[in-house]
């Protein structure tokens, strides 16, 4: 079995011979992607699927390598791999977002911390996304994740311990219907 995050610090400590690094290849990556596929098409053969690549950059790396040359490694194999599988089948489409990311100035799409791609960036593509596979429009809205979470301490603990996904989904919820701060910082853009 795979995992797309390290494990903890803890929990490899704690049993340090159940973990190891094994870096995936484009052949590897394209047999998963076949596996998923097949798994998808037993349950629905009529299914269509859509791919994409992260345009978020390795902010770190267990491969001994430095993290850009480890990052561009990685990028690299995920977007042949998902090339390799678009071109396989004709019920498979790509969905360019890691490339508009990166053919895109730096300062027009990441946030503060060149780690996260920009809530507008993000709404940009999402809304295209969306008038592309579901032939749905849909108005932006005005929400900056980032500054919401810096501003509400509380929901960035909620969020790291899992009980929610986003920040969004926090204003979604409460913070919109409060019209108490969570529902003006939800609207500062920095």
């Amino acid at each position: 079995k795979h995992l797309n995050t390290a494990p903890s610090f803890y929990a490899a400590r704690r049993d340090a011979k159940r973990y190891e690094l094994h870096i995936t290849d484009v052949t590897e990556n394209v047999a998963e992607l076949n596996e998923i596929r097949r798994l998808l098409l037993s349950m629905n053969p009529d299914v269509k699927i859509i791919v994409s690549v992260s345009p978020a950059p390795l902010s770190e790396t267990f491969s001994g390598r430095d993290v850009f040359v480890a990052n561009t490694y990685s990028k690299s194999t995920l977007r042949a791999a998902a090339e390799i599988f678009v071109n396989s089948h004709d019920n498979v489409d790509y969905f360019p977002r890691y490339d508009v990311v990166m053919m895109s100035a730096r300062t027009n799409v990441y946030g503060a911390d060149c780690l996260h791609v920009s809530d507008a960036a993000v709404g940009k593509m999402m809304r295209k996304f969306l008038r592309l596979y579901l032939g749905h429009e849909s108005v932006p809205t005005a929400f900056n994740e980032l500054a919401y979470l810096e501003a509400n301490a509380d929901v960035e603990t909620i969020v790291r311990r899992g009980e929610l996904v986003s920040g969004f989904e926090h204003w979604q919820l409460y913070g919109k219907k409060k019209g108490d701060s969570y529902a003006r910082l939800a609207a500062q853009h920095p």
